[in-house]
């Protein structure tokens, strides 16, 4: 009986792949056909076509593709995150540049979590571990987003994010994947954190950015839910909430802050900025307030029809140009961040109590 549509074009593509397999050239050549397929045909027969692949692949018009493989596999998991495709990611990864390593553990957690399959979360998590040892750096392919994005599997992976954070160049997106988990799983054991207290001392002594940083790390995870952020301890409720209002009003002004934030929430960080002291930016927000609750009933109109021209019509209402006018005379003064970053200082153990670094029974210094 023959085989028709399909079914006969991955035995034919297979026929021909096999026979380059024994002919003993340097690399497969494919055809213009055959990529297609490998980009859009079912995910299981690519695999079958894949596994005869074990030379690099030399692509229409493009001369030489080093791996073996490796993008067109990644785009296939991207496309459909196959279970059955983790075995020949694993192979690829022992031979592939680091680059390409990088991806193809971000590819691995992302079968993981689409697919529910733990044998990929472990297999990606061990390649990234070897990465992590060569000082391989995440870099901007961020292979942990997928366990950022839908935690799974915190068993396994809490062990393996803690010993990631040991490494330069892995430590902020393990350590913040770390956090993640924990708000997703909130019955966790907790476990040591990729800080020390006298990493935080050093830090807020030097008035390191990084303070700040791991601040609002922390305090990210309760950012969408404003009952969440006030049950927050004050070192990192009062910086989440203060400068959630900077980087909206410097992005797109207080029409912008309001249409992403809910009128408790500029209620509390302007409580948040009585408690710093800071009584003109508080001012500023109150008035920002004020302006929002005389024009209440036209952006609530606006912002429900939830359009480009809607938020344009919102703009062009100018309800809060001279709050925005004082704010950055202020800012153009001394930035919000600066000011939480010396206001942290002064509060490291504080901050490595909210966060979970054991503070054991030494004086901060002095």
């Amino acid at each position: 009986m023959q085989h028709c549509g399909p079914v006969a074009e991955i035995d034919e593509l297979l026929a021909a792949l096999t026979s380059q397999a024994a002919d003993g050239q340097d690399s497969f050549e494919l055809d213009t056909r055959t990529l297609q397929f490998i980009r859009t045909g079912p995910p299981a027969d690519v695999v079958r076509l894949l596994d005869v692949v074990d030379r690099p692949l030399a692509l229409p018009d493009t001369g030489p593709f080093m791996p073996p493989a490796s993008t067109i596999i990644l785009s296939v998991v991207a496309r459909f995150p196959a279970p059955a495709l983790v075995p020949k990611l694993i192979e690829l990864s022992e031979s592939c540049a680091a680059r390409e390593r990088l991806q193809i553990v971000r590819s691995l957690f992302e079968i993981g979590v689409r697919a529910d399959d733990q044998a990929a979360v472990d297999a990606g998590l061990q390649v990234a571990g070897r990465l992590a040892v060569d000082r391989v750096p995440v870099g901007v392919t961020d292979p942990l987003y997928w366990l950022r994005r839908e935690p799974v599997h915190p068993d396994i992976v809490i062990p393996h994010l803690v010993e990631l954070a040991r490494h330069e160049g892995w430590r902020d997106e393990a350590e913040a994947t770390r956090v993640a988990y924990l708000a997703a799983f909130p019955d966790l054991v907790p476990v040591s954190p990729a800080y020390t207290l006298e990493e935080l001392r050093a830090w807020a002594q030097h008035r390191d950015e990084r303070l700040l940083s791991v601040v609002l790390q922390h305090a990210a995870n309760a950012s969408d839910d404003i009952v969440a952020v006030q049950a927050l301890p004050a070192v990192l409720r009062i910086p989440l909430l203060v400068s959630t209002v900077e980087g909206e009003i410097l992005n797109g002004g207080y029409l912008q802050y309001f249409w992403n934030h809910a009128r408790p929430e500029a209620v509390a960080a302007g409580d948040a900025l009585d408690a710093l002291r800071w009584a003109e930016f508080a001012q500023v927000q109150r008035d920002a307030l004020a302006a929002y609750d005389q024009s209440e009933a036209q952006l609530v109109r606006l912002q429900t029809e939830n359009t480009l021209t809607a938020y344009s019509s919102a703009a062009e209402l100018g309800v809060f140009d001279a709050a925005e006018h004082r704010f950055m005379q202020l800012h153009d003064q001394g930035t919000v961040a600066d000011g939480l970053l010396d206001w942290l200082s002064t509060r490291v153990d504080q901050v490595a109590a909210a966060i979970g670094v054991p503070t054991g029974s030494n004086p901060p210094p002095a």
